[in-house]
């Protein structure tokens, strides 16, 4: 999982889902819910490894300016922690707070192929 440090790095991120599917995951570091989240993700990513270099994190705290971004672009309300799934930079799905899980996750992807 790469974390989003800049907007040309969530550009690039949005580009690359014009030819596969992607995972972006906003995380705040100050939340026990968060961190349950980000261990979710991160089972999901352990047990899906292709997924690590289609997967990034936005950092609230630290790149508020990129999460509001996100919000933005696609018209869904800010929260997290969020996950979502986005093919053709449109997003196909989104779950916030304790909705986010490894079975969740993983049930929305494999539904995709």
């Amino acid at each position: 999982m790469t974390e989003i440090q800049s907007p040309e790095m969530l550009d690039a991120l949005l580009e690359k889902s014009l030819n596969t599917t992607v995972l972006l995951f906003k995380h705040s570091n100050s939340c026990g819910t968060s961190a349950y989240a980000l261990e979710q993700v991160e089972i999901f990513l352990s047990e899906y490894p292709g997924w690590n270099d289609r997967c990034g994190m936005i950092v609230v705290q630290t790149h508020r300016t990129i999460s509001n971004r996100v919000a933005d672009l696609f018209a869904i309300t800010h929260q997290s922690p969020q996950i979502f799934v986005i093919q053709n930079k449109e997003v196909l799905w989104h779950k916030s707070h304790h909705s986010i899980t490894s079975d969740a996750i993983k049930k929305i992807v494999l539904s995709l192929f």
